[in-house]
């Protein structure tokens, strides 16, 4: 819960009145809050993206050797030609 008061030259007085921030645990819209956040964070067509992808490839684990296992883990990261 946060409440913001400005106070202006004229005194006049702005009073946001007592909120609570969307995505609080509890609210229904919490998921769409967080996923939305991290989505606009990880955005690979940012101006200086964090990762490339940001949802993880369809795979199957079995099979695959532990630099294959590592990639999987590791989507995302690292140049667009791996």
């Amino acid at each position: 819960m946060t409440r913001v008061v400005v106070r202006l030259r004229s005194g006049e007085e702005l009073d946001s009145g007592v909120v609570e921030a969307p995505g609080e645990p509890g609210d229904p819209g919490w998921y769409a809050v967080i996923e939305s956040k991290a989505r606009r964070y990880l955005d690979p067509g940012a101006a200086r993206p964090c990762v490339r992808v940001i949802d993880p490839p369809t795979a199957h684990l079995a099979g695959r050797d532990v630099r294959q296992l590592t990639a999987l883990l590791a989507y995302g990261l690292g140049s667009s030609d791996e």
